[in-house]
């Protein structure tokens, strides 16, 4: 089973910042993903947002970080 990060209260108010800092219109703002997904096996413990669209979050099963955008989704 795939692990996600789910978009939650917490992750509201960075978004909403990008929106007034003129990053994202507001049909982008519209696109923005609701579920961002791990990759299999991964345990996420932690998540930091910032700076600009960027999350960080580690992963439990073997100390992993990624690295995400909150716009596209893309996890490295």
């Amino acid at each position: 089973m795939r692990r996600r990060i789910l978009m939650s209260a917490g992750l509201a108010v960075p978004l909403a910042a990008l929106g007034r800092a003129g990053m994202a219109s507001a049909a982008q703002r519209r696109a923005l993903p609701e579920v961002i997904d791990l990759p299999p096996g991964s345990q996420p413990e932690g998540i930091v947002v910032g700076p600009g669209p960027m999350f960080y979050v580690g992963s439990l099963a073997d100390g992993t970080i990624y690295r995400g955008d909150l716009r596209t989704g893309r996890v490295r």
